[in-house]
């Protein structure tokens, strides 16, 4: 039976090589990620401005 030391040494392992994996990035998947977040920003943006469009149609006719 091992003792609690060693279960909780090996349970923190993957989390140890998740972050040396997230600290290795290649290029590719630094600017594939920036990529994303610049098509995700732009979306919520037209749907903001989309958003705010069809509300101000909505406003002029009722006024």
């Amino acid at each position: 039976m091992g003792s609690p030391l060693n279960r909780s040494s090996r349970g923190a392992e993957p989390v140890r090589e998740s972050a040396e994996e997230n600290a290795y990035r290649s290029p590719d998947q630094i600017v594939a990620d920036i990529a994303r977040f610049i098509v995700i920003c732009a979306g919520l943006l037209g749907l903001a401005y989309a958003a705010g469009g069809i509300l101000g149609a909505l406003g002029w006719h009722l006024s």
